[in-house]
This record gives structure tokens, C-alpha cells and sequence, in this order.
């Protein structure tokens, strides 16, 4: 005759599976996603020189979470949403403005302007514009977005002129580079 621990042993997994049914039944979609994080922190900056306007048209992707995260730290309020909510620009343009600098060879800041963002759930758009003549050769760039909240926030920066592609990743421990 079997006992109780002989049916809990031989029924676990359909015991686990019918506990997690029963889960999703019972907590609510927007708590689900809330538990469910994306495993890796990471951004992607494209740069492209347009010349006729002759400025470098900048465009930054962040998991708007991990952005959201960042900033409501920063502002201590953890309620703190960007997507469609256009009076939170001026904190996403400071925080970006004081995290992507490209600097030059004196170290002194070149005037990147804040055009917008784009939601694209899961993740954010953020556009700028840098005035140049196409040179960025000799230019420090540094690119710690998020790096203050994840320790293991890699960012990709891409960079074009014309026919010339080169990518630079920065992470905690290399912030800044120069540009090629």
C-alpha cells in the first residue's frame, strides 16, 4: 500500500506544474512581467554623420525598465515612468547629456542636443544631434549609461561615416575611449 509520500513523490512534477497553473491564475499580468527581468543590461548608440545637415545624428536604445530604474533612483521616486509621459523629457535628456559625452582632444564637451525619444516596448529610442564637420578621429567618447544601477551594463556604440564603420563596447571598467 502506497503511502502519501510515495504519491507526492511519484506525482511531483505533475504536482509542480498544476502549483504553477494555479500561480498564474491567481497573480496578475502586470505583476508576471514585473518578475520576469531581462537577463542582460545592455544599450546600443548609433552614430551617423549626415552630411548634409552636417551634424552626426545620434540614436541611443535603452530597456526603458532599466532607464525608468535608473531615474526614479536618482529622482528618489521609484513610480517613475518616460513612456508617453513627455514631461519626463528633461530627465531623460540631463541624465543622457551627462552620461554620453564626446569630448575634445582638450576635453572640452561638444554640444550634444537632445531631439527626442520613441517608445518601442521593451525598450526606448532616445535621439540626439552633434554639430560637426565630420571628423570625430582624436575624440574622446564616454558612454556610462546605466553603469551607476548595473555593474554589468555593457554599451555598444556604433559609429558611421560614409563607407567607415567602427564599434566601440564599454562596460564598468572601460568608460571612455578614443574615437579612431
Amino acid at each position: 500500500m502506497a503511502t502519501i509520500e510515495d504519491f507526492f513523490i511519484k506525482n511531483m512534477q505533475k504536482i509542480k506544474i498544476s502549483f504553477l497553473f494555479f500561480l498564474s491564475l491567481i497573480i496578475p499580468s502586470k505583476l508576471q512581467s514585473a518578475m520576469v527581468a531581462h537577463a542582460y543590461h545592455t544599450s546600443i548608440t548609433q552614430m551617423e554623420y549626415n552630411a548634409k545637415d552636417k551634424v552626426y545624428e545620434i540614436s541611443v536604445r535603452l530597456f526603458t525598465d532599466d532607464l525608468e530604474k535608473t531615474l526614479g533612483i536618482a529622482t528618489k521616486n521609484p513610480k517613475l515612468k518616460i513612456v508617453n509621459d513627455d514631461k519626463n523629457d528633461i530627465l531623460v535628456s540631463n541624465y543622457l547629456l551627462k552620461h554620453l559625452v564626446i569630448a575634445d582632444a582638450k576635453g572640452k564637451k561638444l554640444p550634444i542636443e537632445y531631439i527626442g525619444k520613441e517608445n518601442e516596448n521593451p525598450a526606448t529610442w532616445i535621439y540626439l544631434q552633434l554639430p560637426s564637420n565630420g571628423q570625430l578621429k582624436g575624440l574622446k567618447i564616454k558612454q556610462d549609461v546605466l553603469m551607476e544601477t548595473f555593474d554589468d551594463q555593457v554599451n555598444i556604440v556604433n559609429v558611421a561615416i560614409g563607407q567607415e564603420k567602427n564599434s566601440y563596447i564599454f562596460n564598468t571598467k572601460n568608460r571612455e575611449k578614443l574615437l579612431l
